[in-house]
C-alpha cells in the first residue's frame, strides 16, 4: 500500500501538471474540455487542449489563494501554491499580496487583501446575511410584526451587491399584514454597512468602506406616513460601531430590545387605565 500523497494542481508547474492530467473531450456538452487530476475532476477548460489545461491550472492556483485567505468560507480549505508555481503567475498572486507575503494566510489582514469583484459582492453577501441572522437570533419581535423583506437591498443597483450596498443594505420589521390605520404599530429599519475591503481593478486597488462594521437604526411607533410616527429613540436615528457583525448585533439588538419593550409597556399601561 502507498503511503505517497497526491500533489495538488497548486503545488505542480504548468508543465508537471500537463503531464500529470487527464483530459477528456467533450461532444454536445457546453464546454470543450474536462480535466482529471488523480482521479478527480478539476472541472471544464475551453479552446484548444493546451488553453483548457492554462485555464484550470490557473484557476486552481488562484482559487487555493484565496481559500487561505481571511474571507474564505471555513469550509474552504486548500494548501498554499509553492512559491515556484506563484512566479508562473504573477498576476494571480497579486490579487493575494498579503496572503502571498503571510505564506498561510489567514492571519493576513482581511482589510488589506484586494479582492476580485466576484470575491467583494461573496464577502458583501456573506457579511449581510450574517448581520441578518444575528439580529433575528437577538431581537425579540412584538406581537403582530415581523422581519420584512422589502425590495432587493443588494441587487437592486444593477443585480450587484457592491453599487447596491455603498450606501448601506437595510433590515426591516413592521406589522403583518400591513394596516396603515393602526397607530400603535412599529416599524424598524436597521441599516448595515460592511467593514472595509479593497477591490482589485485592472491596473490598481481601490478601498470601499470603513474600518468598523457600522449601523444607523430608527425605531419608530405611528401610522407609516410623514409626521405621524414618533422616535422610540433618544434620537431620530442612533448610529453603532463593531469590528465583528456579532459585536455589531449585540449592540443594535440591546438598543432595538429595549425601545421596543418601553413602548409595549406604556401602551399595556395607557389601555388598563382606559379599562
Amino acid at each position: 500500500m502507498s503511503n505517497v500523497i497526491a500533489k495538488p494542481a497548486q503545488h505542480m508547474s504548468f508543465i508537471e501538471f500537463a503531464g500529470e492530467v487527464q483530459i477528456t473531450r467533450l461532444f454536445q456538452h457546453g464546454r470543450h474540455w474536462e480535466i482529471f487530476l488523480n482521479g478527480a475532476s478539476l472541472g471544464y477548460g475551453d479552446g484548444s487542449q493546451e488553453e483548457a489545461l492554462a485555464q484550470v491550472h490557473q484557476r486552481e492556483v488562484n482559487n487555493a489563494l484565496y481559500a487561505n485567505s481571511p474571507d474564505a468560507p471555513d469550509w474552504m480549505e486548500a494548501a498554499m501554491p509553492t512559491p515556484e508555481v506563484l512566479a508562473e503567475y504573477p498576476q494571480i498572486a497579486a490579487r493575494f499580496p498579503g496572503v502571498v507575503a503571510n505564506g498561510s494566510s489567514k492571519t493576513a489582514d482581511p482589510k488589506e487583501i484586494p479582492l476580485s469583484h466576484e470575491q467583494f459582492n461573496a464577502y458583501i453577501e456573506k457579511s449581510f446575511f450574517a448581520m441578518d441572522d444575528c439580529l433575528r437570533q437577538r431581537i425579540a419581535i412584538p406581537s403582530g410584526h415581523a422581519w420584512l423583506r422589502i425590495g432587493q437591498p443588494l441587487r437592486w443597483n444593477m443585480n450587484d451587491p457592491l453599487r447596491s450596498s455603498l450606501s448601506g443594505a437595510s433590515l426591516f420589521i413592521g406589522l403583518v399584514p400591513a394596516n396603515a390605520q393602526d397607530e400603535h404599530q412599529f416599524s424598524v429599519e436597521i441599516r448595515y454597512f460592511w467593514q472595509r475591503r479593497t477591490l482589485q481593478r485592472p491596473g490598481k486597488a481601490e478601498v470601499f468602506g470603513e474600518d468598523r462594521h457600522r449601523a444607523i437604526v430608527w425605531v419608530e411607533q405611528g401610522r407609516p406616513f410623514a409626521g405621524m410616527q414618533k422616535s422610540l429613540l433618544a434620537q431620530s436615528a442612533s448610529f453603532f460601531y463593531a469590528d465583528t457583525i456579532a459585536a455589531l448585533a449585540d449592540e443594535v439588538a440591546a438598543a432595538v430590545n429595549v425601545a421596543l419593550a418601553n413602548a409595549v409597556e406604556t401602551q399595556s399601561e395607557v389601555s388598563a387605565a382606559v379599562v
